[in-house]
């Protein structure tokens, strides 16, 4: 399978309301990732798929793993990327300073989410479906900020 297969570069966004606004300006304030840097983080992914034995599972993290980095907003750094010792991809945004955000995909599009932010720490699970649930946006936001919780 190719990389231009495997791996499209399409931005989305079709998010209404007050949050939607929210990121959108700091996405604006922000200086923003290039589709180059984006390039990095799916090509680390593509050597973890191409380097490893992987079962079905994983190859279907992979997938929902590879869209997920697609969609990640201009603003946001690229995460670490690896794959977890269950067959999901990981992927971290570590700023220090006792602050780093984990999300676990699944291959059923389950992302597994942990966040420590000081003293706080922020867990739970969502499904992906196109869109990148809020609450990933904003422990991304809140981990590169290297600021405590608010959800």
């Amino acid at each position: 399978m190719s990389t231009v297969a495997l791996f499209r570069i399409s931005p989305f966004d079709t998010g209404v309301g007050d949050d939607a606004e929210q990121l959108r300006s700091l996405e604006e304030e922000a200086k923003p990732y290039s589709t180059q840097d984006r390039l990095e983080a799916l090509r680390q992914l593509l050597r973890l798929i191409t380097e490893t034995d992987l079962g079905l599972a994983t190859y279907r993290a992979a997938v929902y793993a590879n869209d997920l980095i697609q969609r990640l907003p201009s603003w946001a750094p690229n995460p670490e990327v690896s794959i977890d010792p269950d067959g999901e991809i990981s992927l971290e945004w570590d700023s220090g300073r006792r602050c780093v955000f984990s999300v676990s995909v699944g291959p059923n599009g389950s992302l597994s989410f942990a966040g420590l932010f000081g003293e706080a720490i922020r867990h739970g699970v969502q499904t992906f479906s196109g869109e990148i649930p809020t609450v990933l946006l904003r422990g991304i936001e809140r981990t590169i900020k290297g600021q405590p919780a608010r959800y």
